[in-house]
C-alpha cells in the first residue's frame, strides 16, 4: 500500500454528476422528481441571472425594479448599491422596508 492510497477512497474526492448533484440541492428546497429538478434549476437560473443584471446596471432604480421582478419585498425610498447578492432560491422571502439604503 503506498502512502497515498489511503486518500483515494475519502468522500471529499468523489463528485458526483451534474444531474445527481442538482436533484439533491432540488430536494433540499421541496422539489421532487425529474420534474421538480427541472422547475428548481429553472428558478435558480431565472433569479441567478436577474441578480447579476441587477448588480452590474449603473442606477439604483433599475436594480430595484429587477429585484422586485424577482419577487422580493422592496419598500419606497430604496436604495440598492453593487454587489448586493439577494437570495437566489427564495427571493420573495426578503423584504426591505421603506427608507433603507444596503
Amino acid at each position: 500500500m503506498k502512502k497515498n492510497d489511503k486518500y483515494r477512497d475519502a468522500p471529499y474526492t468523489k463528485v458526483k454528476p451534474l444531474s445527481a448533484r442538482v436533484e439533491d440541492c432540488a430536494k433540499e428546497h421541496g422539489y421532487s422528481g425529474p420534474r421538480g429538478s427541472v422547475l428548481y434549476g429553472f428558478r435558480f437560473l431565472k433569479n441567478f441571472y436577474f441578480n447579476i443584471l441587477a448588480n452590474i446596471v449603473p442606477y439604483s432604480g433599475f436594480r430595484v425594479a429587477l429585484h422586485r421582478f424577482r419577487n422580493v419585498t422592496i419598500g419606497k425610498d430604496v436604495l440598492i448599491g453593487y454587489n448586493v447578492t439577494i437570495d437566489n432560491i427564495y427571493p420573495e422571502l426578503v423584504t426591505i422596508e421603506e427608507g433603507v439604503v444596503q
